[in-house]
């Protein structure tokens, strides 16, 4: 395995990373803001 190889190896897991961390950033984004939906439609509510 030549030293190009590994690089672009280690860049294309570099993006995969990115990609799901940014992807389960965005998850826990969209459940906190529903959380916080459901809990001001149930103040709301009282």
């Amino acid at each position: 395995m030549c030293p190009e190889h590994t690089t672009i190896l280690a860049f294309k897991y570099l993006v995969w990373y990115v990609i799901v961390l940014i992807s389960s950033l965005k998850v826990l984004f969209v459940s906190i803001l529903i959380v916080r939906h459901i809990c001001k439609q149930h103040l709301s509510l009282r």
